[in-house]
């Protein structure tokens, strides 16, 4: 099965899905008033129509076309909506109050993450808000060698968000499904943070 079955397969399975609590728990902890948001690797675009209902401007980006595609059927009727087909490295973030990257980070590729991630600290205003996931060194698809991932740790994550409050944290290490069913062994680090 190559890639982009699996992500058709992927989108099919979460298109239905509500958007996380994580994002609902994030967006009341903003309180600077900017109502600008980022939705990274937007997939099937649940958290982007969540912002939007919540009367945020936001800019969404993934890097499949087919996720682009639903996120816009999903969110066409909102003006607010800046959407694009962008990869991590060649999106242009915005000055923003709310940085959402969901289950995205993954797959930014390692070479590129320490940028991005500088990126991703500076469009963000004091008072603003990440949530977001990031892979461990335990997850499965570290051993994919056809994956450029980029694994962080307890003591990367900490040297990350200097200058934030971390208002949430969990790990994650154990065996588990993926949306579409197949086993491997999870490990991810989940955080919201407010920029200090």
């Amino acid at each position: 099965m190559n890639q982009q079955t699996k992500w058709n397969q992927y989108y099919q399975k979460v298109s239905p899905l509500p958007h996380r609590k994580l994002v609902e728990r994030a967006i009341k902890l903003d309180k600077t008033g900017h109502r600008v948001a980022v939705d990274c690797g937007c997939g099937s675009g649940a958290e982007t129509a969540y912002l939007l209902a919540q009367q945020y401007e936001v800019h969404a980006f993934d890097c499949n076309e087919d996720a682009v595609t639903l996120t816009h059927q999903r969110c066409k009727n909102y003006p607010k909506l800046n959407l694009t087909l962008d990869s991590f490295s060649e999106f242009e973030f915005p000055i923003s109050s709310l940085i959402t990257a969901n289950n995205s980070l993954f797959f930014c590729e390692a070479k590129e993450f320490d940028a991005v991630w500088n990126r991703i600290r500076s469009s963000l205003i004091r008072g603003g808000v990440f949530c977001g996931d990031f892979i461990g060194h335990n997850d499965t698809w570290n051993q994919d060698p056809s994956r450029a991932l980029a694994p962080v740790d307890k003591v990367m994550l900490d040297d990350m968000f200097k200058g934030f409050e971390i208002v949430f944290s969990k790990e994650r290490d154990e065996l588990g499904k993926t949306a579409i069913g197949n086993e491997k062994h999870w490990h991810t680090f989940t955080l919201i943070a407010i920029k200090r």
